[in-house]
């Protein structure tokens, strides 16, 4: 079958999106009279291929404890972040809170722990909903399930989870940048972050 065959076949069985519905036709149409510009082929094979379905939400649990962190934090910071490390995958995550000008502000950005490279953004996971649902990119991939059963037990224990990070790899689990003293190495944040977030730190 060729490409416009098959968006013959999408527009006859309403794979095509109403609000796509003519601009689909008038390709087809034109195809019978001359040959597609190239950029035409382009639409007329987007248009011909199902779109694939949204990912599956997990429900990842009250957010409460983890709003009550960024809502601290962001009495001083302006982009509080959390890191934390998700060993079933071997790879670590970032979680921030998507702003007022985001698609979905108020959500959880779920990101990678670090950048490709010094210029790039950082691979996005997907998003905690306000629900606490989570949905995961197509970039989480083979990583989906471990990332959303490390958000569960986040959402259970934030502090716990997060500063583990911070005790296994010797990094703050919310600026991660290096440890250097004993007793931000117990904790797994520094005493600066500490502050910042509301957060014992200090005691032997």
């Amino acid at each position: 079958m060729s490409d416009i065959e098959t968006l013959e076949a999408a527009i006859a069985t309403g794979i095509v999106p109403a609000n796509n519905l003519a601009f689909a036709q008038s390709l087809v149409d034109q195809s019978k009279q001359r040959a597609l510009s190239d950029k035409q082929m382009f639409w007329v094979k987007k248009l011909g291929t199902p779109a694939a379905p949204a990912a599956e939400a997990v429900k990842v649990g009250d957010l409460t404890g983890i709003n009550q962190l960024f809502d601290k934090a962001r009495q001083h910071l302006k982009f509080p972040a959390i890191v934390m490390s998700v060993p079933a995958a071997n790879m670590t995550i970032r979680i921030n809170v998507a702003g007022p000008s985001a698609k979905h502000p108020g959500t959880l950005n779920v990101t990678s722990g670090e950048k490709p490279a010094y210029d790039e953004r950082r691979t996005w996971f997907g998003r905690v909903m306000k629900d606490g649902s989570y949905v995961a990119s197509d970039k989480a991939a083979m990583n989906a399930t471990a990332i959303s059963e490390r958000l569960i037990a986040f959402a259970a224990d934030p502090v716990g989870i997060a500063s583990e990070h911070g005790r296994l790899t010797g990094r703050c689990c919310f600026c991660n940048l290096h440890l250097t003293d004993e007793r931000s190495t117990a904790v797994g944040y520094g005493k600066t972050c500490a502050g910042h977030y509301g957060l014992p730190w200090g005691a032997k």
